[in-house]
């Protein structure tokens, strides 16, 4: 649970899972600034994230350090699943674990590809919601990218 005022992430902090937001507003802006208490929010680069946002999934298959800072604006709540947890839980499941193979070879394959482009943050997204992820697993991951779920030590 969060209450207003509430930091659940701040820049430049190593992220230890992805953020789920259940419920409440909440603001995210790119650097430590923290837009949504003046007037130019909008022009400074922050977002307003409401129920159903994802933030950090990259704390999945990477050692991801926050590239921005949120803020709760109301109360609300924003559930977390913990990187190494995840990992440590899919590795038991043999028979499932390829497919979470091939997710994190394409979805680091695209952070390649948005990096260069200067488009990720924690709120950036490998893939759009209207993108059959199916089809997507069924192709080879872009060879320049590192393949497996794979963190590098902290």
């Amino acid at each position: 649970r969060t209450t207003m005022g509430d930091t659940p992430f701040r820049c430049f902090v190593a992220a230890t899972g992805v953020h789920f937001i259940a419920s409440g507003d909440f603001s995210y802006c790119v650097g430590d600034a923290l837009p949504h208490r003046t007037a130019d929010f909008d022009s400074l680069g922050g977002r307003h994230m409401t129920k159903d946002e994802v933030l950090a999934e990259g704390a999945l298959w990477t050692a991801w350090t926050h590239r921005g800072t949120l803020d709760a604006t109301t109360a609300g709540s924003v559930v977390i699943v913990d990187g190494d947890l995840f990992r440590s839980a899919v590795g038991c499941h043999q028979s499932q674990l390829h497919v979470l193979k091939r997710y994190a070879s394409h979805w680091l394959s695209r952070l390649l590809v948005g990096s260069k482009q200067d488009l990720v943050d924690d709120a950036w997204h490998a893939f759009s919601m209207d993108e059959d992820l199916s089809s997507i697993l069924a192709m080879p991951p872009d060879e320049r990218a590192p393949s497996g779920i794979q963190r590098s030590p902290r």
